[in-house]
């Protein structure tokens, strides 16, 4: 992947709970968080569970009976509460789409968006970094040197004014071999001898024509 600074890939999705108002409340991180469970842990003296990020934030103390030991917490693995965890419908913010909490691992590598740099492209997660190398809209830097930084698809026309694109000079129809950089051209042609004869030679080329008419 080229390497610039323009590289624009959404954060992580993320989702929010389609109904989360009208989530049992036993299904939720009670006293902390107050959202629904994530990798539960029971605390075995108040029976109370919490998201395990949550109680580790807080030492394992519990926000009940302030007791702060963690071996006093175990994984909650009561099927039939998992699966009603599992089975909460989420929705994820970057594409819209809506599943069910347990898919929702699988579907960060798979979700689609459309290019943030409006190229009119939907792409998807796992294949982002072959429309990187892709996009007509990625800023990249001038292919020749220039230190101009251009959108992929404006490369054609910038060819044809960059100013580091080596060029002939505009007397090269009449005998000059220099080739020089597009920037430099305006200092070469007030040196050039060969751009100082074209109106001599002009001259004489029109001069034989005329006399080649005459003899013919």
């Amino acid at each position: 992947m080229e390497n610039n600074s323009d590289y624009i890939l959404p954060s992580q999705p993320n989702f929010q709970y389609t109904n989360e108002d009208d989530i049992d409340e036993e299904l939720k991180c009670m006293y902390i968080c107050s959202r629904p469970l994530i990798t539960p842990l029971e605390h075995d003296k108040c029976k109370n569970s919490f998201c395990y990020n949550c109680i580790i934030k807080l030492n394992y103390k519990c926000p009940l009976c302030y007791i702060a030991d963690h071996t006093e917490y175990k994984a909650v693995r009561l099927m039939s509460f998992i699966n009603q965890l599992n089975r909460l419908q989420v929705e994820c913010d970057i594409c819209g789409n809506k599943l069910q909490r347990a898919e929702f691992i699988d579907h960060v590598d798979v979700c689609n968006f459309d290019c943030l740099r409006n190229c009119n492209k939907v792409i998807n997660r796992k294949l982002f970094e072959k429309h990187d190398n892709e996009c007509s809209n990625k800023i990249i830097p001038c292919p020749i040197g220039s230190n101009i930084n251009i959108k992929r698809k404006e490369i054609e026309i910038h060819d044809n004014i960059c100013c580091a694109k080596m060029i002939k000079c505009s007397a090269h129809d009449i005998g000059c071999n220099i080739m020089m950089k597009r920037e430099d051209l305006g200092n070469h042609i007030k040196s050039c001898n060969w751009v100082m004869l074209r109106p001599i030679l002009s001259s004489m080329f029109d001069k034989i024509n005329t006399l080649e008419i005459k003899i013919s």
